[in-house]
């Protein structure tokens, strides 16, 4: 009995010499599924970053509503340590950076308290706060610093109290 020799036919799609390949049904999927989990995470990205930006913009006004209240509540205690001179305090201070005022903490009047204040809030709060101490009713003060972040929204912190 002779050998028989069986010759497997190819598979449809296969390539033979001098045809081209015919894309099936599938072509292309794999580059539409990469383009589509490169816009996901582009989008990811980009919600990471905004996340990140809101938390350095809040972070930095909670710092300068902490920086307002230390120094309003320094101010209370000056002036409960100078009663005498409460009206020297009173009037609105604005902040000035280029302009800083002579402190010498050691003298204990009205004017080098101010100044000592004044110096704190341009060092620690942005240009151009503002700073009111005022009579409220009777006998109650009012203390408030306001300040303007870098997107020009007004904060302020405000403290009523009795000398």
């Amino acid at each position: 009995m002779p050998d028989r020799v069986v010759i497997a036919d190819s598979p449809p799609n296969a390539r033979r010499a001098g045809q081209a390949v015919t894309p099936g049904p599938q072509a292309g999927v794999m580059l539409l599924e990469a383009l589509i989990a490169l816009v996901l995470l582009a989008v990811g990205l980009l919600g990471i970053a905004a996340v990140m930006l809101n938390g350095a913009r809040y972070s930095t006004d909670a710092q300068f509503r902490s920086v307002a209240m230390i120094e309003v509540s320094s101010m209370v205690d000056r002036i409960r340590q100078n009663p005498g001179a409460i009206a020297s305090y009173l009037g609105s201070h604005t902040t000035d950076p280029e302009n800083l005022p002579n402190c010498d903490p050691t003298a204990a009047s009205a004017e080098t308290d101010l100044a000592c204040w004044r110096r704190d809030l341009a060092l620690d709060l942005p240009p151009g706060s503002v700073a009111e101490i005022a009579l409220a009713a009777g006998n109650e003060y009012t203390i408030s610093v306001q300040w303007n972040d870098r997107d020009a929204q007004s904060h302020a912190v405000r403290y009523r109290f009795e000398p």
